[in-house]
């Protein structure tokens, strides 16, 4: 859920909430595990038009992260003859969100120029630990941090008289620590 306000001309906010319920039931020869996931992801976004074409935004929002079949259980890659480690204690990874920056739309709605840096608080981080003497598979490291700087660019090239198409690009500098 989310709502847009308006409060003077060219600014704009909208806070929003969306919830997560998921379960997980698992049996087999060495699990039996039910468990529940529950989570609230608040968020808020403020974007200010400084000309017609130009707008600057702040956003912080709350982000989960989606686990697949593959991260809990045990499989067996017959073409690799490898053994794949399941996790069944495994949890999503969480991260509140926080960026900044700014958007140009070029000229006839041609396309996009987008600037923005990017901070992140992640807790429950998702990587590949060691399960056991032998073997690793995924699980939680712990807590981290990520931040840095994104540059996007989208060009309709209808506007250019070619086929109906875009061309994008995306320039990525960041840092993280966990």
């Amino acid at each position: 859920s989310s709502y847009s306000w308006k409060p003077v001309s060219g600014l704009e906010i909208e806070p929003g909430l969306a919830g997560e319920f998921s379960w997980l039931d698992q049996n087999g020869r060495d699990v039996t595990e039910s468990r529940k996931f529950k989570f609230a992801k608040p968020s808020l976004n403020v974007w200010y038009n400084i000309t017609e074409r130009d707008r600057a935004f702040v956003s912080l929002l709350r982000d989960v992260g989606q686990l697949t079949f593959e991260d809990f259980a045990a499989s067996f890659i017959r073409e690799d003859n490898e053994f794949v480690a399941g996790n069944p204690n495994l949890v999503p990874e969480k991260a509140w969100v926080f960026e900044v920056g700014n958007e140009y739309r070029l000229a006839n709605d041609a396309g996009l120029l987008q600037l923005k840096g990017f901070y992140k608080r992640v807790s429950s981080v998702n990587d590949r630990v060691q399960l056991g003497p032998a073997f690793s598979g995924p699980g939680n490291l712990g807590n981290g941090i990520a931040y840095g700087v994104r540059l996007e660019s989208s060009l309709k090239l209808a506007k250019l008289g070619l086929f109906d198409g875009v061309v994008g690009g995306t320039y990525l500098i960041q840092d993280s620590e966990v």
